[in-house]
C-alpha cells in the first residue's frame, strides 16, 4: 500500500501523508474489530427485523470502538432477547473497501457460519456485497478423480502463496447447499463441470488459531475431460495417484479423506470395465 501511495503521490508530500494516515487509522480499525471475534458483549436490543426461522434483532454496544462510540450489532439467532441481551461476537462484517461495519452478536453455544449469517442479514444490508469475516467457517469441496491405467488419479490445485495443494473447495454462500457450492467451486477454480455422488459425504473439522472453526464438506466425481486453470490465485493444477497426493496435500487431515474416497471409488468399479488394480492407502 505504501509503495503505491509514493507511486501515486510522488510529488505531492501533503497527500501521501494524508494518504498513509488513512491507510494507518484503517489497518488499526480492522485489528480492533477483530480482537472482538469470540469475545461476550452486552448489547442494548433496539427492535426486531425478523421473527422467521432465525430471528434477528438491531442493537448497539455502547462505548465499545477505539473512539468510544457505540457500535451497531445484529442479534441473531435468539427469540425476544429482551431490552439488554449478552451474547457472544460471532462475525464481523466488511465492505467492499474492507472497512468493517457491523458486528454479529449470537448465543455462545451456536455455530452460525459465514453463508448461514449473510442468509439472515443481508436483507438488512444496503451494501450486499460484503465479506463476513466469522468465527465458524464452512467450505464445500469435491474430490475430482479419472481413471487412468486401472489407477485412480485425483484432481489437485496449488495456490500463489500458499505451501503444498489442495482439493478444490470455497466458502459456502449464502443460499447454496454444500453440493452448490462443491460444483461452483469446481468450475471458479479449474473450469471443470462435476456431478456429485450423492452416496459419498465426508467431514472434516479443525481450528484456525486463535478463534476460527473450520468445517469442510467433501463429495466425490468422476471426470474424463481436462482441467484449468481459472481462477486467479490457482498457480497450477495436476492429477495424482494417492501416494503423489498425500505427499502433496496442505492439510494432512485430509489424507484420511482420501483414504475412504479411494476405498469407495474401487467398491464402484469393481468388476467393471476400469476396474482398479491398486488401491494406494495413506499410512
Amino acid at each position: 500500500m505504501k509503495i503505491n501511495l509514493l507511486k501515486k503521490y510522488k510529488h505531492n508530500r501533503k497527500a501521501y501523508t494524508d494518504g498513509k494516515a488513512g491507510i494507518i487509522a484503517k489497518l488499526l480499525k480492522e485489528a480492533f474489530a477483530w480482537s472482538y471475534l469470540g469475545k461476550t458483549v452486552t448489547v442494548t436490543v433496539l427492535k426486531s427485523l425478523s421473527e422467521k426461522c432465525v430471528p434477528v434483532y438491531s442493537g448497539y454496544i455502547e462505548g465499545v470502538t477505539d473512539d468510544n462510540e457505540s457500535q451497531e450489532v445484529y442479534v441473531i439467532g435468539v427469540k425476544k432477547p429482551g431490552c439488554v441481551y449478552t451474547g457472544t461476537v460471532t462475525a464481523i462484517i466488511y465492505g467492499q473497501d474492507n472497512t468493517p461495519g457491523k458486528w454479529v452478536v449470537a448465543p455462545a453455544e451456536a455455530s452460525f457460519n459465514q453463508a448461514q449469517i449473510a442468509e439472515v442479514i443481508l436483507p438488512f444490508e444496503q451494501d450486499t456485497d460484503v465479506f463476513i469475516d466469522s468465527v465458524h467457517r464452512k467450505s464445500c469441496g469435491v474430490i475430482v478423480y479419472r481413471i487412468v491405467d486401472g489407477n485412480i488419479e485425483y484432481l489437485l490445485v496449488k495456490e500463489y502463496y500458499c505451501y503444498g495443494w489442495s482439493i478444490p473447495k470455497g466458502h459456502m454462500e449464502a443460499g447454496e447447499s454444500e453440493s452448490d457450492t462443491a460444483i461452483r467451486e469446481a468450475w471458479e477454480e479449474v473450469g471443470v463441470r462435476v456431478t456429485p455422488d450423492m452416496g459419498f459425504i465426508r467431514t472434516v473439522e479443525y481450528t484456525i488459531q486463535p478463534v476460527y472453526k473450520k468445517e469442510v464438506v467433501f463429495r466425490i466425481s468422476e471426470f474424463n475431460g481436462e482441467s484449468r486453470v481459472v481462477k486467479p490465485g490457482i498457480e497450477a493444477t495436476g492429477w495424482f495417484v494417492l501416494s503423489e497426493a498425500k505427499k502433496l496435500l496442505k492439510y494432512q487431515e485430509t489424507c484420511a479423506v482420501m483414504e475412504d474416497a479411494e476405498a469407495y471409488i474401487a467398491g464402484l468399479h469393481k468388476g467393471g470395465q476400469h476396474e482398479i488394480q491398486t488401491i494406494y492407502m495413506c499410512s
